[in-house]
C-alpha cells in the first residue's frame, strides 16, 4: 500500500498537468473587443547608428564613440508631416572612459515642405522634393550621459520602378538625399565620483544618404551625417 501511494500521486498529477497548461488551440472567433478599421497614418520600423564626433572635455581634446539601436513608430498627422519617437538602447565611450550602456530616446519630425514631379528630359524623371528633419536625442548611460539637437535641410530626387501609382511594382523607388545639417551635441562623464562635460567641436556638416523602397510601404535606409567625423545612421521602415 505504501508503494503504490506514489504511484497514483504520480498518475494524478499527470493527468492534471493537461488541465493545468494553457490550451494552444483558441476559440476560433474572429471577433475582437477593439477593432482598427484604419491605421494608414502611422510607420513603426527600427532604428540604429554608429556616431563618431569630436569632443571637448573639459577643454582637452577628445573622442566620442557611441552607439544606439530601438524601435520606431511615426503619425503623419497632416499629409506633408511625420511625427516620430524611438525607444532603444546606446552605448558610448571617450578615449579611455567608458560611459557603458543604457537608455536611448529620440523624439522628432520630418516635414516635406515642396515637392516637384519631372517628366522632361525623360532620363530625369522622378519626384523631386525638399524635406526638413529635426530631432532631439538622448542617452541615459550607466556612467555618463549625452544629448544631441539636430536639424538638416534635405533636397530628395526620387526614381520610381513604373510610376507612383504603380505601387505593385517591388522595388518601388530608390531615392537619393543630400543637405546641410547642425547638431548640438553635449554630455557628461560620471567616473569614481568625478563629473567631466563635454561637448562637440564642430555643429556644422552636411547630411546624405538613400533610401529603397522594397514595397511601397516598406523602406531600408542609409545615411550618413558628416562633420568633424562621419556617423552613420540606418533604418527600416513598415508604413501602414
Amino acid at each position: 500500500m505504501k508503494k503504490a501511494l506514489p504511484y497514483a500521486v504520480a498518475m494524478i498529477a499527470a493527468a492534471a498537468l493537461p488541465a493545468l497548461a494553457a490550451s494552444p488551440v483558441t476559440s476560433g472567433s474572429r471577433d475582437a473587443l477593439f477593432v482598427s478599421d484604419g491605421i494608414e497614418n502611422w510607420s513603426i520600423g527600427i532604428d540604429g547608428a554608429s556616431i563618431r564626433r569630436a569632443v571637448n572635455i573639459e577643454g582637452f581634446p577628445d573622442r566620442l564613440e557611441a552607439s544606439y539601436f530601438g524601435g520606431f513608430v511615426g503619425w503623419r498627422g497632416l499629409p506633408w508631416l511625420t511625427l516620430y519617437g524611438v525607444l532603444g538602447q546606446g552605448d558610448a565611450e571617450i578615449g579611455i572612459d567608458n560611459l557603458d550602456d543604457g537608455f536611448y530616446w529620440a523624439l522628432g519630425a520630418n516635414a516635406t515642405v515642396w515637392q516637384y514631379d519631372m517628366t522632361d528630359p525623360e532620363f530625369l524623371t522622378g519626384r523631386w522634393s525638399v524635406r526638413v528633419h529635426g530631432e532631439f536625442a538622448a542617452a541615459d548611460l550607466t556612467s555618463g550621459e549625452w544629448q544631441d539637437l539636430s536639424g538638416s535641410l534635405r533636397l530628395q530626387y526620387e526614381i520610381f520602378a513604373d510610376t507612383v501609382e504603380a505601387t505593385q511594382k517591388m522595388p518601388y523607388s530608390l531615392a537619393l538625399f543630400a543637405g546641410p545639417m547642425v547638431s548640438v551635441l553635449d554630455g557628461k562623464v560620471e567616473l569614481l565620483g568625478i563629473t567631466d562635460d563635454f561637448e562637440s567641436n564642430d555643429q556644422l556638416g552636411v547630411v546624405a544618404g538613400l533610401e529603397l523602397s522594397i514595397a511601397h510601404n516598406v523602406l531600408l535606409g542609409l545615411g550618413a551625417e558628416i562633420l568633424d567625423d562621419t556617423t552613420w545612421v540606418g533604418s527600416l521602415r513598415y508604413k501602414f
